[in-house]
This record gives structure tokens, C-alpha cells and sequence, in this order.
């Protein structure tokens, strides 16, 4: 399943056992099988050396494992080599490596020992570039003479220069054969003397993907060693043999190395790799080879699609314990993508598998559905039309004739622009067909030409993806020519396209804005969150979950403000209450106020703004029946203003009055002075 649209099903790829299309593919155990043989043959890998000797041979420095995470795994790592690691161990590997990879290494041995390492993978079309770098210093040492004399220090070192090359050579529905080889330039250098030495890795990898298993055989340093003055040593040739397995959805690897070196007894290799959250590496492994590396060696790693950190320990017994440290980075394909890219090529290479394989109708199911999702996608693109040729040319014979058979037709009524259609279609699928370019002469004309041309501009942009272009290049051609059936079909199947496209791109953005608001709603930025969802809506108004989510956030909104005015109102009555306690009884009343706009429903406002109302009002009156004393008392002394004042006072406090009322009455009556 692709998974970015998951609407799209992935065909059924079952198939019955007679078919030998669907086999398990035996060219790769033939191939396998021959190069062994071959080797054995020409005495390349003799048995007799390997079994039980004790020889010796020269650059030693070839055996020490190079990679921290390769390490970390025990060194088995033949069967698997899926990294830029692979240049050593498994030279087939990097065929299978879909970026420019490259990493380095360092291990600081013990005794004063040193060792760098760099390789550098690059995919091409015709195969998988390779490279790499090596060195291992021994450190100062002493250096005597034929008589025994001191003679100085020495610093001896080795070097080596790979040159790698990998290829897929079989590709079945379900299988992978990839060989490799490395060819190798190798320095041994001690102080005054030097030599070099030519030599040749090769490999087969071998991959069964329904099993997640790997299968690698690997025949290292062929060639003859180093000469220093007349002596030449052996180089340390090795037949490796590995075997890799994935489980837990290919969080847990495992693998095991059987190695068969000149000169020495056979040995294993055992390691395993467990990844979390596709960011730790977890490693252990196990190796038998000889008494003083044997053992179990640990390792771990962090990073990414784009960079990664490994490390690698190993203990060496009597001697200091080992460390060595890698770093690789990748590049071509963007972080945060490469699980849909990932996903869109192994889909690819499934529906190239089948299209190789004659089932030309599941492999054109896989790559529309590629297209849906990345319509852009150029190597799709190809095989999608080399699919669509390929269904034609199964019914080729039917369809010329009936198109041959209209364009007669056609052209015998007059009808030149259908037929010339007809001869077209005709020779789309039979290019050579020399009756319908005969026609195509007798009625082509410059009106037609230009019709075609449009037409054809607008497929490419169609087959292409470029939906706009393509509805542009059909309108003009239906401006030219309204009743081109054809015209009219692509252009209904264009407005379809593009009308799905923006379906699910609405889609997405709602999803996109719900998921945002969810967030926001459940930190409790309302605010925030009704616009999210707002937005959502214009994506997808008829979704029902973003109309419940607006809903939530309306009631959460008017609970929070319903909140947020009750315990204002409780705190504005509590000033309220300080003041009544402190008989400020119309600031009281005017907070007891306040505080039922707020809450209307308090249950003790209104009580207490009775209470002060009533209370104010006698001391009112009381104030008011004074006033209206002395306003007696000034008029009967004859002073009228006075006396208008203090009544218009006693009004004013308490205009129920009706004594002071009468007398302010009365002296407005009157001729005030």
C-alpha cells in the first residue's frame, strides 16, 4: 500500500505456482554456484589451505574490521552491507544503496596502534559507485640491524585504496541479485623499505524481500602480496559467507558470517542490531576467530535518514579494550520525506518487477497509483506510458482494423477530421502501417495540423501531471474544433483529476487545521482554536467532527466567560459588602449593581441592595426633614434663597416629600432678592 493515499489498494500479487514467472527465481543460485565453482577451479580458494593450517600471510591489517556499527554487529555483516560499510565487507552490497552515502571511521588500538577509514557510495544509472580509504599506523617501534644494533625508530604503516562497483544483475518479483567488486591498492611501508600490492574483492548479494533475509558470498583480497626484496608473502585471502534476517517489522536484524581466511581455521560471525523509534541502534555480537579478539563486542549508534553517530567496543583480553567511532551522512533525499519516497520506490520496483514479467495490467495499477500520490514522479511516468503501449500492442491487430475500418468510413462520407482521427489512432499503435499514412497525406491539412499539435501539446501536459496546462491546451482545442470527442473526454478527465486533486487537498488542509485546533483547544486557547476550526470548515464544510469541535469551543467560551464574570461578580460584591459594612451605602449600591449585571442570578446581591437602598433612604429623609427645617426657619427670617436651597436639598435626598415639596413650591412662587 502506498502510503500517503490511502485510498489506493495495492493489487492482488498472488500468483499460481505453474506460472514461472512467480517461482523463486533460481539464476541467482546459478550464478552463485558458478562463481564458487569458478573459483574453486582456478585454484583461486584452495581447500587444502584453508582446512586447519597454520600458515602465515602478509598485511594483516586487511583483517581488522573496519565501520563502528559493522563491528558492533560482531562482523557479520556479509549478508546484510546495506550502508557505505559495504565497500569492505560486502562489495555487492552498495548495488543496493539508493543515496550518496559516506562515512569514516576511527579505532585507537591498543599498543600505540591507529586506524582511519573512509568510503564514499554514489548510485548512478549504470550502477553503484564506490570508494575507499584506509589506513593503520603502528606507532613508534624500535628498528635494529643485521648485527642486533639499535639502529632509531621506526614507523611502519599500511594504506590502502579501493575502487568499488555494484550492479543489479537479476531482478525477480520478489528477489534481487546483486554482484560487486573491489579492486585495491595496498601499501605496506617500514620506514626504508616499501611495497605495494594489487588486489580484488568480489561479491554477491542475494535478497529474498518477502523473508527479509540476505544471502552474501564474499571472496577478499585476490592477488599477490607485497614483495619486500625477493620475498613475497601471501596476501590474507578470505571466503566469507552470510546470512542476514529482519523481524519485528525490520526493527530487529540479525546475522551470522562464516569466514574460511588462507592460513588460518575457519570462523564465525554473530551479531544483531535492534533500532528504536528510527533514532537508537542497539548492537551486540559474537566472534570466534582466535583467542585474542574472540568474543563478545558491543556498540550503539544515533541519528537519522540525513546523519548518523556509531560506536563500536571491543575488548582485546590482557590488552587495553578498543573503541572505535564512525560517523555517516547521507545525501539526495530530504528529512522528514524519506518514508514516502522510500514507500513510492518500493512500489516502483514491484510494479517494474511485474512489468517485466508480461503483467502489464498490475503493473500499471501500481504506477497510477504512484501517480495519484506523485504525479511528478519522472521514472513512473516512463514505465506508466511503456505500460499503457504495452496493453495496446496485446490487442493491436483488433484495434487497428477497427480504427482502419472508421477512418474508411469516414473519410468515404466526408467526415476528414474524424477519419484523419482514425488514421492517427492507427498509427499510434502501428507506426509502419503504410495504408493509414497514405490517408493521413490525402486529407492532412494546416487547420488539422495545428488541431493535433494542441491536442498533443495538452496529453503531455496531462501525462505529465501539469493538469492546468493540459485544460488550457484543450480549451483551445475545442475553440478550434467543438465537436473533437476526443478533446472533449480528456478534458471531463482532466476536470476529474484536478477536481480530486483539490478534493484531497481540502481534505488535508481540514485535517491539517482540526488537528491544530484539537491542540490549541486542549491548552485552552480558545480563541486560537475557533479560528483553527473556522478554517477547517472552509476546507471540509460538511465535516461533521469540525462542526462538533466549533460547537465545543462556543460552549467552552461561554463557560469560561460565564467562570470568568462570576468570580469578578464575587469579588466586586465583596467591595460591595466592605462598604455596607462601613456604611458607604451609595458606593454599596452602585457595587451591589454592578454585581448583578455581572452575575444576575447572585443570590445575595439583590438582598443586601434592598437593604442599603432602605437604609439610605431613611438616613435620606432624615437628612431631607432637617433641610426642610432650616428652610423654614430662613424664610421666616426673610431669606428666600436659603430657604430655596435647603428644600431644593430635602428634594433632591428624599423626593417623596411632600412637605419640602410644597414649600420649595411655594417659594418659587415668590420674588426671590
Amino acid at each position: 500500500m502506498i502510503k500517503r493515499d490511502t485510498r489506493y489498494q495495492m493489487p492482488d500479487d498472488r500468483c499460481r505456482t505453474a506460472d514461472i514467472r512467480c517461482r523463486m527465481p533460481d539464476t541467482g543460485y546459478r550464478i552463485i554456484g558458478a562463481v564458487i565453482s569458478l573459483f574453486f577451479i582456478l585454484g583461486l580458494v584452495p581447500v587444502n589451505v584453508h582446512a586447519k593450517s597454520a600458515g602465515t600471510t602478509a598485511l594483516e591489517s586487511l583483517n581488522i574490521g573496519l565501520g563502528a556499527r559493522p563491528v558492533g554487529m560482531g562482523e557479520a555483516y556479509a549478508g546484510l552491507a546495506d550502508d557505505a560499510n559495504a565497500v569492505y565487507w560486502n562489495p555487492a552490497g552498495i548495488g543496493q544503496m539508493k543515496r550518496t552515502e559516506t562515512t569514516t571511521m576511527y579505532n585507537k588500538w591498543f599498543e600505540g596502534v591507529k586506524q582511519g577509514y573512509l568510503s564514499f557510495v554514489h548510485p548512478l544509472n549504470a550502477g553503484t559507485l564506490g570508494g575507499s580509504l584506509s589506513y593503520l599506523s603502528y606507532g613508534e617501534i624500535k628498528g635494529y640491524d643485521l648485527e642486533g644494533v639499535e639502529t632509531g625508530e621506526l614507523y611502519p604503516k599500511d594504506a590502502a585504496v579501493a575502487l568499488s562497483f555494484a550492479k543489479l544483475a537479476v531482478s525477480r518479483e520478489t528477489s534481487m541479485l546483486y554482484g560487486g567488486a573491489n579492486l585495491k591498492i595496498i601499501n605496506q611501508n617500514l620506514d626504508a623499505a616499501s611495497a605495494t600490492a594489487i588486489a580484488v574483492d568480489l561479491g554477491g548479494l542475494y535478497r529474498i524481500e518477502p523473508y527479509s533475509l540476505g544471502f552474501g558470498l564474499v571472496i577478499q583480497n585476490l592477488g599477490m602480496g607485497p614483495r619486500f626484496v625477493s620475498e613475497r608473502e601471501p596476501l590474507p585471502l578470505n571466503l566469507k559467507f552470510g546470512i542476514s534476517a529482519r523481524f519485528l517489522s525490520s526493527n530487529l536484524i540479525t546475522a551470522l558470517d562464516v569466514n574460511v581466511p588462507r592460513g588460518y581455521d575457519p570462523y564465525l560471525n554473530a551479531g544483531a542490531e535492534y533500532n528504536i523509534l528510527n533514532l537508537i541502534y542497539l548492537r551486540a555480537g559474537w566472534q570466534s576467530r582466535n583467542d585474542l579478539d574472540r568474543g563478545l563486542r558491543v556498540g550503539g549508534g544515533i541519528g537519522n535518514n540525513g546523519m548518523s553517530f556509531d560506536y563500536a567496543y571491543v575488548p582485546y583480553g590482557e590488552f587495553r579494550d578498543t573503541h572505535r567511532f564512525s560517523l555517516t551522512v547521507r545525501f539526495g533525499k530530504k528529512y522528514g520525506y524519506s518514508v514516502v519516497e522510500n514507500d513510492i520506490e518500493d512500489n516502483f520496483n514491484k510494479a517494474k518487477t511485474y512489468y517485466d514479467n508480461g503483467k502489464y495490467i498490475k503493473a500499471y495499477m501500481i504506477l497510477e497509483g504512484i501517480m495519484s500520490v506523485a504525479p511528478r514522479y519522472k521514472k513512473a511516468q516512463e514505465y506508466l506510458a511503456k505500460t499503457q503501449a504495452k496493453i495496446e500492442e496485446a490487442d493491436v491487430a483488433r484495434q487497428v482494423e477497427t480504427h482502419m475500418s472508421r477512418g474508411k468510413k469516414d473519410f468515404s462520407r466526408g467526415n476528414i477530421i474524424k477519419a484523419q482521427r482514425e488514421f492517427e489512432t492507427v498509427l499510434s499503435i502501428d507506426p509502419e502501417n503504410q495504408m493509414a499514412n497514405e490517408y493521413i497525406k490525402k486529407i492532412k491539412t494546416r487547420f488539422e495540423e495545428v488541431v493535433t499539435s494542441i491536442y498533443n501539446q495538452g496529453m503531455e501536459h496531462f501525462t505529465n501531471g501539469e493538469y492546468e496546462d493540459a485544460l488550457e491546451q484543450m480549451n483551445k482545442v475545442l475553440s478550434l474544433d467543438p465537436g473533437n470527442t476526443q478533446a472533449q473526454d480528456t478534458l471531463l478527465l482532466i476536470k476529474s483529476k484536478m477536481q480530486k486533486i483539490e478534493d484531497i487537498r481540502k481534505k488535508q488542509m481540514a485535517e491539517m487545521h482540526y488537528k491544530k485546533g484539537q491542540l490549541l483547544f486542549n491548552q485552552g486557547q480558545y480563541d486560537q482554536a475557533l479560528e483553527a476550526f473556522q478554517l477547517a470548515m472552509e476546507s471540509d464544510p460538511s465535516n461533521s467532527k469540525i462542526s462538533r469541535a466549533i460547537r465545543e469551543v462556543n460552549d467552552a467560551v461561554r463557560e469560561k466567560e460565564r467562570e470568568k464574570m462570576a468570580a469578578q461578580a464575587d469579588g466586586v460584591f465583596e467591595e460591595a459588602m466592605a462598604l455596607y459594612n462601613g456604611k458607604s451605602y451609595e458606593e454599596a449600591i452602585r457595587k451591589f449593581r454592578r454585581v448583578l449585571d455581572l452575575a444576575p442570578g447572585h443570590p445575595k446581591a439583590q438582598k443586601y441592595l434592598n437593604e442599603a437602598s432602605e437604609t439610605l433612604a431613611g438616613i435620606n429623609r432624615q437628612k431631607a426633614e432637617e433641610y426642610n427645617k432650616q428652610g423654614l426657619l430662613m424664610y421666616s427670617q426673610g431669606n428666600l434663597a436659603e430657604a430655596k436651597r435647603l428644600w431644593e436639598l430635602a428634594v433632591k435626598l428624599s423626593p417623596d416629600f411632600e412637605e419640602a415639596q410644597a414649600n420649595l413650591s411655594r417659594v418659587m412662587k415668590e420674588k426671590i432678592e
